[in-house]
């Protein structure tokens, strides 16, 4: 009995797997297509305490709008958050790519980080990641949360991504 449901199954199966036509090569790039945006639209959740600069270890803080980045918004890192490979702001939604949802490079995203330099705040070596917009701006005021990345350690989003809540206001420490 399992050998035939095997067997039915390699026959009902591979014809599309195998198939040169274009047809079912988009089916099978569809479904991995889609599967992948399954995937990647789970958002977990973000937390409202970002570790203050001054936390042995480093921490995280979120400006508005920061002179140096010519007004744009910034994220601010110490110790280790300065060592992450890289810093995006997301809306309610979760999407980084603002406005351009098909832009893949970083210029075409005001949500993404546009430059960095290293600087002394408070007599603290941080790290400053400017993004392309002022948190004051109609694109601006859409984000909801900061997200880091870490070098990859485990590919484990879980362990190697980190997510801090915005509250205007209140992560600037």
């Amino acid at each position: 009995m399992t050998k035939l449901f095997y067997l039915s199954a390699i026959f009902l199966i591979l014809p599309n797997l195998v198939a040169a036509d274009s047809l079912s090569t988009a089916a099978v790039d569809e479904w991995a297509n889609s599967s992948a945006a399954i995937y990647f639209k789970v958002q977990l959740p973000c937390t409202s305490a970002m570790p203050a600069l001054t936390d042995e270890g480093g921490g995280v803080s979120w400006r508005v709008s920061v002179q140096q980045c010519r007004g744009a918004a910034a994220i601010v890192t110490s110790g280790r958050f300065s060592s992450f490979f890289s810093w995006v702001a997301r809306n309610g939604a979760g999407a980084d790519r603002i406005p351009n949802q098909n832009c893949e490079v970083n210029k075409c995203s005001v949500a993404k980080v546009q430059r960095t330099y290293n600087g002394i705040l408070d007599g603290l070596k941080v790290k400053v990641w400017c993004l392309g917009t002022s948190g004051r701006s109609v694109l601006g005021k859409t984000f909801k949360r900061i997200t880091g990345k870490q070098p990859a350690v485990t590919r484990d989003p879980a362990t190697d991504i980190v997510r801090y809540c915005i509250k205007p206001g209140v992560n600037k420490n």
